[in-house]
């Protein structure tokens, strides 16, 4: 059968990596962030992972580490004028993608109040928790006077990610439930605040962001 064959041939051609990497930390970063499945029930046939980001120059660059980490296509849907509820949206193709960070940890895109930093990054080198980072705070970071800040509705996220910077010399607050993180659904939210000298330096150095609007701050 000639479709079976496509099928297989377009399936073959996903490539999964073999060991970590820079750009695999990062990429999970920014999906643990803003990354969500299509379908709630990820023992479903075809469930595939898509972003969501204001940015839309952040969609393209995790769409382009995307397709060269595991030879998948992407696409990038505009947010549409007519439809105030339409967001910008990353999707990529391969229902294989979903089922290789489900193989990292079901945590990472789990509901976000549930979302867990992988046991696989606690293992892995500074130099690659340190773009791990960098697509965490791409999604979900921010800058705001004197501070850096990470903004999640997860408690383990802000704690672990504590811990993992530390580990960078970067120092930072917790404050919880200084604000609601959606005000739609009522969900607390916690942060993790970088403001002494040191650390941001630090941050900046080793970390940094892609996102040009965060980084000129």
């Amino acid at each position: 059968d000639k479709y079976i064959k496509r099928r297989l041939k377009k399936l073959l051609k996903i490539k999964i990596p073999e060991k970590t990497s820079p750009l695999l930390c990062q990429f999970l970063g920014y999906i643990l962030g803003d990354g969500n499945p299509t379908k709630k029930d990820r023992t479903k046939t075809h469930v595939y992972v898509r972003a969501t980001d204001k940015n839309i120059n952040n969609l393209y660059l995790y769409g382009k580490i995307g397709e060269n980490l595991f030879n998948v296509k992407f696409n990038v849907r505009v947010r549409s004028n007519i439809n105030v509820n339409s967001r910008n949206r990353l999707n990529f193709s391969s229902h294989i993608l979903t089922k290789f960070i489900d193989s990292i940890s079901k945590d990472v895109l789990n509901n976000n109040p549930y979302r867990k930093i992988p046991k696989l990054i606690h293992k892995v080198s500074n130099k690659e928790i340190s773009y791990f980072f960098r697509g965490l705070f791409d999604a979900e970071g921010c800058v705001k006077h004197h501070s850096i800040v990470l903004t999640s509705s997860s408690w383990d996220i802000i704690v672990v990610s504590q811990m993992l910077l530390s580990r960078l010399g970067i120092y930072s607050h917790i404050y919880d439930a200084l604000a609601k993180y959606n005000k739609k659904s009522n969900r607390d939210a916690y942060q993790l605040a970088i403001s002494e000298p040191k650390s941001i330096k630090i941050f900046y150095k080793k970390i940094g962001f892609e996102d040009q609007n965060k980084s000129k701050r």
